[in-house]
């Protein structure tokens, strides 16, 4: 059985990675003090014994790597740089995963596994989440430039959703926001193309690439995550609303779009595929599933 290392566990990916792998490898969910683990409680629920708890930071995380013998680490901690200073989020979101990799350096065969993000697309001009983004093609290209003799798998993630998410986010809090009736919504016009990747099977997508490790050559390489279909923006907050039976009236173009906006994001998914990995989600059953817990706990 594998040692498989999550640092980042409490998180919305990072606690749905830590689940999906439970009941096949020996886990280690590291956090950091202070976060909330309600999301990891609640997804493990009565299995939590299968799954090793620590509490950790980024001065005791190289030794946890040793300690744990891990044959995998996947690093799932993230900061998006909303509030914090500058340094903080370069910190996690570059010298952290520099660490971890060199930590496992060491270790012969050993796995590593970036999670990188489909905003390393748009251009210089679109400032949205911009420092997030420069620390996260940061990362990328020093992990590029470590021993060869690693392997570095880098995951980029399409646009995530699913259940548990931080309500700040779009699609969460555009289904707050229409199944709470709230009316008018301002919007901008919605045209741009996502492929949104549900949760459940952005984990199962970590699992197969670590099932089919030994056939992935040393050295860093990229792997697109995604559904491998781009839908409008417009098109699902639309379908949030049907699905919701909101009387929500949705204002498209009332804001302005963001300037260096991508104007389509979808995963090439051969690299993956090869892997045997096909998503299972239905975009449908998905945002149904958001809705409905929303009205449960409205």
């Amino acid at each position: 059985m594998k040692n498989v290392l999550v640092v980042g566990a409490s998180g919305f990916l990072g606690s749905h990675i830590v689940c999906e792998l439970a009941p096949y490898y020996h886990v280690t969910a590291c956090y950091r003090p202070g976060s909330d683990t309600s999301r990891l409680k609640l997804l493990l629920g009565t299995s939590s014994q299968t799954v090793d708890l620590i509490r950790c930071d980024s001065t005791t995380l190289p030794e946890i790597v040793t300690r744990t013998n891990s044959d995998v680490v996947i690093n799932a901690a993230v900061t998006y740089g909303r509030n914090e200073a500058i340094s903080s989020v370069v910190e996690t979101n570059t010298l952290l995963p520099l660490q971890l990799a060199e930590s496992l350096a060491k270790r012969q065969d050993a796995l590593f596994i970036h999670i990188d993000t489909f905003f390393a697309k748009a251009s210089s001009a679109y400032e949205y989440l911009a420092v997030y983004r420069e620390t996260k093609r940061s990362a990328v290209a020093l992990l590029q430039m470590l021993d060869k003799g690693l392997k570095v798998v880098n995951m980029r993630l399409e646009h995530l959703y699913g259940p548990h998410d931080d309500e700040e986010k779009f699609i969460p809090h555009m289904v707050q926001a229409i199944v709470a009736g709230i009316s008018p919504i301002a919007l901008t016009s919605g045209t741009q193309r996502r492929d949104l990747i549900h949760v459940r099977d952005a984990a199962r997508a970590f699992r197969s690439v670590i099932e089919g490790m030994l056939s992935l050559s040393s050295g860093f390489t990229t792997l697109e995550v995604g559904s491998g279909e781009s839908t409008t923006i417009r098109s699902t907050v639309e379908q949030i609303k049907a699905i919701s039976g909101s009387t929500s009236e949705l204002l498209f173009g009332t804001l302005p779009d963001r300037i260096g906006e991508i104007p389509v994001s979808v995963a090439d998914l051969t690299q993956l595929s090869a892997l045997g990995w096909v998503p299972q989600e239905d975009l449908t059953s998905g945002l149904t599933e958001l809705v409905k817990l929303a009205q449960t706990h409205s």
